[in-house]
């Protein structure tokens, strides 16, 4: 468990549409930690389960997220082959990503355009005291910022800060990195599919035991 929680929080990416059924899949990197990681969102009605398949220099992690629309709690899946736990969080325990973009950081609207994995995007640049992002946003996907499920939206900074000045779309893909140049985050996504998805999906099975922390 020691890099579940850093792993999850850090690099959580918002966007999420009531109307969209199917899977969004996500590449990402994470720096602090070194790790890497590929994500598959399963959405329906703005129910949410993501499956993380992260890996490190020391470990691999498998688990899973369930955030359902209207509840005030969210759960992590672990599976280790010898235990299977279900963890319990309230929502108010969600901890907040560390990119530091305050609502007054410097942002400016590129004229840069291009195709990332199939969609139309453009550069937008955000400057904080320690932190710039390079932030490709599409309006192609089909998912829009209206669409997003407040509990995640409101713990992640940078999808705030674009609603802030009124931006159109959602992140395709974007770059984190501190004053001096290096790379703290990077996001990706790679595909978005329409397919249908069970209710099962975001219900905790049965074979696994509940741990409210």
């Amino acid at each position: 468990m020691k890099y579940l929680f850093p792993i999850l929080f850090l690099i959580i990416p918002i966007f999420l549409q009531a109307q969209f059924e199917g899977k969004i899949v996500v590449k990402t990197f994470n720096q602090s930690i070194n790790e890497n990681a590929e994500m598959v969102w399963h959405l329906k009605n703005n129910h949410t389960m993501i499956n993380v398949d992260s890996r490190t220099e020391k470990q691999k992690n498998n688990y899973k997220t369930i955030f359902k629309q209207g509840e005030n709690y969210f759960s992590v899946l672990g599976n280790t082959g010898i235990e299977k736990k279900a963890y319990i969080f309230k929502n108010s325990m969600m901890q907040k990503k560390t990119i530091n973009l305050p609502l007054n950081s410097v942002f400016q609207k590129t004229e840069e355009i291009k195709k990332i994995n199939g969609w139309e995007c453009r550069l937008y640049k955000i400057a904080s005291s320690d932190t710039v992002v390079e932030c490709w946003v599409s309006e192609d996907t089909g998912v829009m910022p209206s669409d997003y499920t407040d509990i995640l939206i409101k713990n992640d900074p940078l999808m705030a800060l674009l609603q802030f000045h009124s931006i159109k779309g959602i992140p395709v893909q974007y770059n984190v990195k501190n004053i001096a140049g290096e790379l703290k985050e990077s996001f990706s996504i790679q595909s978005i599919s329409s397919e249908n998805i069970s209710d099962d999906t975001f219900e905790i099975p049965s074979d696994y035991q509940i741990m409210r922390m």
